[in-house]
C-alpha cells in the first residue's frame, strides 16, 4: 500500500510536497551542544526513508533528539516515542548517526 495516501483515497499533500512518508510525517529531529543543552535547534524533517540533514554545525559535541509527537502538542510529553544519541562534529565530518525511538514513560 501508498503510505502517502490515507482516508478516502485522498493524498496527504504535504507528505506528498517534502517527499515525506506519513510513517515519517510526524517525527521531528533537533539537535543541542552538550553544553548548552537548553539552547536547541529548530526542528527538522525526516524524509520518506527516514533520513534527516543537519546542516552548518560548528564543531563539538552534539546529542541529537528524533520525536514522534503522537499527541500533536509540539513538545516532547508522556506517551510520545524519542530517542537521541550522542556525536562529535569536526570540521567537513558527515555522520550517519542511528537513533532509536522508544516511548516516553510518565
Amino acid at each position: 500500500t501508498n503510505t502517502n495516501y490515507y482516508g478516502a483515497g485522498k493524498i496527504d499533500a504535504y507528505a506528498a510536497l517534502k517527499g515525506l512518508d506519513s510513517r515519517y510525517q510526524a517525527i521531528k529531529v533537533y539537535y543541542s551542544k552538550l553544553t548548552d543543552v537548553n539552547d536547541k535547534s529548530p526542528y527538522y524533517d525526516v524524509n520518506i526513508k527516514g533520513n534527516f540533514t543537519l546542516s552548518n554545525i560548528t564543531p563539538g559535541i552534539y546529542r541529537i533528539f528524533a520525536f514522534w509527537d503522537k499527541d500533536n502538542d509540539g513538545i516532547e510529553s508522556s506517551g510520545d516515542i524519542i530517542g537521541y544519541t550522542e556525536i562529535t562534529v569536526t570540521t567537513g565530518g558527515i555522520y550517519y548517526p542511528t537513533i532509536k525511538l522508544s516511548e516516553m514513560i510518565p
